[in-house]
Parts: C-alpha cells; sequence; structure tokens
C-alpha cells in the first residue's frame, strides 16, 4: 500500500505530501482530525516507504501524485520535501489544486545555496557510508520519537524510514526555483511555518511575490517539522484554510440569482 484515504467520499480532498526520509504515516495526527469532515489521502513518494527502491525524481514523485484518483480538485498540504512536491504539482495542473500548503518549503535553492546543497549531498553520502544504514535507522528512530511522539513515531517506523534518501534530495532539489510552479498556478496559497525555522521563515517573502493569492502563519514553539511540534496548532490552521477554500468554491459554483 501506498496511499491512503479516509473520510466522505464526497468530501473536499486533502492530499497530504511528506518530507525527506519519512513516509504518509507522518500525517497521522493531522489525518486522523480531519477525516471526518474531509477526504483524507495520504502518499508515499518515490524513494520512501514500499517504494524505497526508487530514486526519488521530482517528475516521478508529481507523477504519483497525479495518480491519485480524485473526484474534485484538492487542497494539496506538503511538507519540506512534500511542500516542493506541492509547488510542482499544483504548477503542472493548476485545474486539480483548489488550495494549496507550502510548510517548510520556502528556501531559495539556486546560486551558491543550490551549491552548498550539493557539497552537503555529497558529504551525507560519505557519512552514511562510514556510519552504516542500521546506526542511521537507529538515530532517525530516536529523533522521530522526541519529535512525533511513540505513535507516530512507531507508525512511520513500521512502513519504513530511508534517511539515505537525503542526498539523492538535496541533488535534485538543488538550483531549481519553485517561484515560477507558484505563478502558473495562481490559486489560494497558504505559507505555513514554524516561528524556529529560521531560514524558511527568512524566504517567505519570495514565495508571497509568486503567489498573488497567498498568506502567511506562524506557529510558534514549532520548528521544521511543525506538524509534529504543534501538531494541534497545525492541524487547526489547516482546516480552517481548507474550510475557507471550500466556502469560496461554493460560492463560485453557485448559479447567478434570477432576475
Amino acid at each position: 500500500m501506498t496511499v491512503e484515504a479516509s473520510g466522505p467520499e464526497d468530501a473536499l480532498p486533502i492530499v497530504f505530501l511528506h518530507g525527506a526520509g519519512v513516509n504518509r504515516k507522518m500525517w497521522m495526527s493531522q489525518a486522523a482530525a480531519l477525516e471526518r469532515e474531509f477526504r483524507v489521502i495520504t502518499l508515499d513518494l518515490p524513494g520512501h516507504g514500499p517504494l524505497a527502491d526508487r530514486r526519488f525524481r521530482m517528475d516521478d514523485a508529481v507523477a504519483e501524485v497525479a495518480g491519485v484518483r480524485l473526484e474534485r480538485p484538492a487542497v494539496v498540504v506538503g511538507l519540506s520535501l512534500g511542500a516542493h512536491v506541492a509547488m510542482s504539482f499544483a504548477g503542472r495542473y493548476p485545474e486539480r489544486v483548489a488550495g494549496l500548503v507550502v510548510s517548510g518549503g520556502s528556501g531559495d535553492h539556486t546560486g551558491w545555496v543550490g551549491l552548498r546543497m550539493r557539497a552537503n549531498a555529497a558529504l551525507l553520502s560519505l557519512v552514511f557510508r562510514i556510519v552504516g544504514d542500521r546506526n542511521v535507522r537507529r538515530a532517525a528512530a530516536r529523533s522521530f520519537t522526541r519529535q512525533a511522539g511513540r505513535e507516530v513515531a512507531a507508525a512511520v517506523l513500521a512502513v519504513g524510514v530511508r534517511p539515505q534518501a537525503g542526498p539523492e534530495i538535496l541533488r535534485e532539489l538543488a538550483g531549481v526555483d519553485y517561484t515560477p510552479a507558484l505563478r502558473a498556478y495562481g490559486g489560494p496559497t497558504l505559507i505555513l511555518n514554524g516561528a524556529g525555522d529560521r531560514a524558511n521563515r527568512r524566504a517567505e517573502r519570495r514565495l508571497l511575490a509568486a503567489a498573488p493569492h497567498a498568506a502567511v502563519r506562524v506557529l510558534a514553539g514549532a520548528g521544521h517539522t511543525a506538524n509534529w511540534d504543534r501538531a494541534p496548532d497545525f492541524t487547526e490552521v489547516l482546516r480552517d484554510f481548507a474550510l475557507s477554500v471550500k466556502m469560496t468554491g461554493q460560492m463560485t459554483e453557485q448559479p447567478p440569482p434570477t432576475p
């Protein structure tokens, strides 16, 4: 299984895209809280979970999202790596996106930053070879448990984690500017960052300039994994955004009044 769906089939879909090294279960808290009101869909990206034998490529990741059956345009939510996939998907398939949430994905990867990302990819590859897969997974398990709590961490670990995907992901993202995808999409956008995620907070204005219908929300006490650090607050902000998208869509679809 690489896709999970829950909630009413005729409800507004929310598609969740996970971060690097983890899998669809990172959204377990959000899915449980939202599935009564929305059609909640989580999926694994290439290089992760049951798809760990595939290398991560952005085109393949967008194709995985495009392959999800949607009865109507969806709110697409991505964190970190998932945020970049979400922006890419929205830029290529704007007609399938009712709303876009970008969390921990504001950074500029062009210029010297892209060069640094490629250097970090090479360094990470070396570190992983020295440390070994088993020790890398053990360290990841401890980190996820601290951040997400035992229940969510256990679910993520049961599906499978792959921190070793980090180098190939860094190389794939390096040098790419995602603001053209935002311009191509042009729809309702929420930039949702943790207050402690300084790198992405500094770059929020880039996305705001590219997205004509965008807003920023910042969660105090949260870092890069804001959906784990402040799970209830993160979920409530998502819910409010999805309801606003739903209401706007309903108003747009209403027939004109009879004269």
